[in-house]
C-alpha cells in the first residue's frame, strides 16, 4: 500500500497556523510527492527565467526595434515629408489615409511583437518537456524510483528492501522544511571511486520553493554537500562534487561560485536557442582534499 503523503500542493500558501520552525531530514517515503512537485516546479521556474532572458536579450530587442522601424517607415514614411512636417505633424491626424495607415501599422507592430515572443516561448519548450518528464525519470533526479519507494507492503522482503533504500536516501538526500512543509531539497548520486585515492559524486536534483529562492537556500543545500564530502573522504581520500546548471541561471550560478565551485566544462545545447543566444549547460566542480585542509 502507498504511505501517507504530506501536502504536496505548491499553489496554496504555507499555513500560518503551524509553528514557524525550520527542520531538516532526508527524503522519506511520506515526502516523495512533495519533492517531485518541487523539482517539476523548479524546472518550470527555470523556463520562466529563460523566457525573461530571451525577451530582454539584445538580439531580441534589436530585432524588434529594426522590424518595427522598417514597418513604420514603410507605412508612414510617405507622410513625413518636409512639407507635411513644416505644416505641423498634428495636422496629419486630420488625414483619414494617415489615420488608417497608422492603425494598420499599430496592428502590424502588435503582430510582430506577438510573433517574436511566441517564437521565443516555443524555443523554451524543451524545459517544459523536462519538467513534465520528471515523474518518468525519477532515478535521474533522485537516484531511486520514488514511486516504488513510497509504496510499502507487509511482506518481509519488501520491508527489507525499503530499509535498504531508506538508508540510501539518508546518505544521499536532504529536505528543508518550514512550518512542517518541504520548501527545498537536494539529492546526490552514490559516491564512487574514480581512482585509487579519489572519490566523486554528482548532484542529481535540487529544487527550492519559488518564494524562497531569493533567500539563498541553495547555499544551505550546498553546505550539506560540503559536509558530505568531508564525511565521505574519511580524511584520506580526495573527493569532488559535480553540479550542472544553465548559463542563464545567473542567480544560482553566483551562489555556486561563492560556495567554491569552479566551472570545468561548458556544453552547447541543441537547437536554435543555442545558435542565436549561445545558451550553454555548465558543469561546476568542488574538490575537497583532506591533505590541503589539515
Amino acid at each position: 500500500m502507498s504511505v501517507y503523503q504530506k501536502d504536496a500542493s505548491l499553489k496554496e500558501p504555507i499555513s500560518s497556523e503551524v509553528p514557524a520552525t525550520i527542520a531538516t531530514q532526508y527524503i522519506k517515503p511520506t515526502l516523495c510527492e512533495s519533492v517531485i512537485n518541487l523539482q517539476m516546479d523548479y524546472i518550470s521556474n527555470r523556463r520562466s527565467n529563460l523566457n525573461k532572458y530571451l525577451f530582454g536579450n539584445k538580439i531580441t530587442l534589436n530585432l524588434l526595434i529594426s522590424l518595427i522601424s522598417i514597418g513604420f517607415y514603410w507605412k508612414l514614411g510617405v507622410y513625413l515629408s518636409e512639407y507635411n512636417i513644416s505644416r505641423g505633424v498634428f495636422k496629419l491626424f486630420k488625414n483619414s489615409y494617415f489615420i488608417n495607415d497608422l492603425i494598420n501599422c499599430t496592428a502590424m507592430v502588435f503582430f510582430i511583437v506577438s510573433l517574436t515572443f511566441g517564437t521565443l516561448y516555443y524555443m523554451t519548450c524543451f524545459l517544459s518537456d523536462e519538467a513534465h518528464g520528471v515523474p518518468d525519470n525519477l532515478v535521474d533526479y533522485f537516484g531511486i524510483d520514488l514511486k516504488e519507494y513510497s509504496t510499502t507492503t507487509t511482506k518481509t522482503q519488501n520491508k527489507k528492501k525499503l530499509s535498504d533504500v531508506e538508508k540510501k536516501m539518508k546518505d544521499n538526500s536532504l529536505v528543508i522544511e518550514y512550518r512542517d512543509t518541504p520548501i527545498a531539497f537536494i539529492a546526490k548520486s552514490d559516491t564512487i571511486a574514480v581512482s585509487n585515492n579519489k572519490l566523486s559524486f554528482k548532484i542529481l536534483g535540487f529544487a527550492i520553493r519559488r518564494v524562497y529562492i531569493k533567500s539563498e537556500i541553495l547555499d544551505e543545500l550546498l553546505a550539506w554537500c560540503k559536509n558530505k564530502m568531508i564525511e565521505e573522504s574519511k580524511e584520506k581520500f580526495e573527493i569532488c562534487c559535480i553540479i550542472e546548471i544553465y548559463s542563464f541561471e545567473s542567480f544560482d550560478e553566483e551562489i555556486i561560485k561563492k560556495s567554491g565551485f569552479k566551472c570545468i566544462k561548458e556544453d552547447k545545447i541543441n537547437g536554435v536557442v543555442n545558435k542565436l543566444f549561445n545558451i550553454t549547460k555548465k558543469t561546476y566542480e568542488l574538490v575537497y582534499n583532506p591533505e590541503l585542509n589539515k
